[in-house]
């Protein structure tokens, strides 16, 4: 098949537990190498917003990527933990998701699961200034809290 010619595949490696190390040369120079660990279950939750501030208008936006890693810090790619997602102070869930085409979750509702370790959290500002707090509360997992400024 004509797309085979762009992929790298092993089909005789047998699955084992581990780490997986691969380093890229280009004119017999190193220029990156990346570690893949097999991950643990997940233990930790951890929230990067796109942007730590956003408008008092009604319509500004912060994105929050939601992950689960492992207690080695680890990505845990296979996480699919529900989250309970709590909002309070100077804005709204505009939105959450987690990218599963066969989802039927609500958009705004203020549950998500994870897909493959992560979700979406989208925290819309409304027309105070002050501070939104967005907390996820994942099952079996500790509570994690981050704060976006709404100016």
């Amino acid at each position: 098949m004509s797309t085979d010619r762009f992929r790298l595949m092993w089909k005789d490696v047998t699955y084992e537990t581990g780490e997986i190390q691969a380093v890229a040369y280009k004119d017999g120079n190193k220029i990156g190498k990346n570690i893949l660990k097999t991950a643990g279950k997940a233990s930790k939750i951890r929230l990067t917003a796109d942007r730590t501030s956003i408008k008092a208008d009604g319509k500004d936006l912060s994105y929050i990527l939601v992950e689960a890693f492992d207690k080695e810090g680890n990505p845990a790619p296979l996480a699919d933990e529900e989250l309970e997602i709590e909002i309070s102070g100077a804005g709204h869930l505009a939105g959450a998701g987690n990218g599963n085409p066969q989802s039927f979750e609500p958009f705004q509702d203020n549950k998500v699961n994870l897909f493959y370790g992560k979700a979406m959290i989208i925290v819309g500002s409304d027309f105070e200034k002050g501070r939104v707090k967005i907390s996820v509360k994942p099952e079996n997992i500790q509570k994690e809290s981050i704060t976006i400024n709404v100016e």
